[in-house]
C-alpha cells in the first residue's frame, strides 16, 4: 500500500464511490493543499464533518442492503475514528476492506527501506520478478519500472445493488453491503 506515495488530486486516493438513487456518487475526504505532498503528510481537512456525511450516504444508499446491519457499526468505528493523516485513513479502511474479504493485509511501503515514494522505489526495495498492473495503469507502470508488468485479466462481475441498474467501479463496501461474506466470491481465482 502506497502509504509513502505522493498525493495527486483526481487520483481516489481521498475519496471512494457508492451507489446512490441517482447512480454513483463519490464520498470525498477533504484534504486542502495536498497535491504534491507524500499521503502520510497530507493533513485530513474535516475529518469528523466528512465522517458525517459517509455514514448518511451510507444508510440513505444502503440502509436496506441485505448486510447493512452486519457492517454499519464496524464501518461507524472506522469512520469515528480521529484519523491525523490521509495515510492513517488509507490504511485503516483498505486493512478493514481485506480482513472482511478475507484477505491477508497489504505491505505497507513506509515498512519497507526507505519508505519508497512510487512504484519504482517499491521495485527496488522488493525485487519482484514481475508485477500486475490493471489495464488502465499497465502503460503508465511499464514506463516507471525495469521489472515486466503484466496485465491483469480481470472482468467486473455484476451482481444485484441497492438500486435497480447495475453501476461499475464502485467501493468494495458495495459488494460488502450487497453480498456479505459472499462478496469475496467477486473477486474470482
Amino acid at each position: 500500500m502506497g502509504d509513502t506515495f505522493v498525493y495527486s488530486r483526481q487520483s481516489g486516493m481521498n475519496r471512494m464511490r457508492i451507489r446512490s438513487t441517482a447512480g454513483a456518487m463519490w464520498l470525498t475526504v477533504p484534504v486542502g493543499t495536498a497535491h504534491g505532498r507524500r499521503v502520510d503528510e497530507v493533513r485530513l481537512d474535516g475529518w469528523p464533518e466528512a465522517a458525517r456525511h459517509a455514514k448518511k450516504a451510507l444508510r440513505f444508499g444502503y440502509g436496506k442492503a441485505p448486510f447493512y446491519e452486519h457492517y454499519i457499526d464496524d464501518l461507524h468505528a472506522l469512520f469515528d475514528t480521529p484519523f491525523a493523516t490521509l495515510a492513517d485513513l488509507t490504511v485503516a479502511s483498505t486493512a478493514w476492506l481485506f480482513e472482511r474479504f478475507g484477505l491477508d493485509a497489504p505491505l505497507r511501503a513506509s515498512a519497507l527501506p526507505g519508505a519508497p515514494g512510487d512504484l519504482a522505489a517499491v521495485v527496488e526495495a522488493v525485487s519482484p520478478s514481475s508485477l500486475v498492473a490493471l489495464p488502465e495503469a499497465l502503460a503508465h507502470d511499464r514506463a516507471a519500472v525495469a521489472t515486466p508488468v503484466e496485465a491483469m485479466a480481470w472482468t467486473e462481475p455484476t451482481y444485484r445493488q441497492p438500486f435497480p441498474g447495475f453501476v461499475s467501479g464502485l467501493s468494495a463496501v458495495d459488494a460488502l453491503l450487497m453480498r456479505g461474506p459472499r462478496a469475496r466470491d467477486l473477486l474470482g481465482g
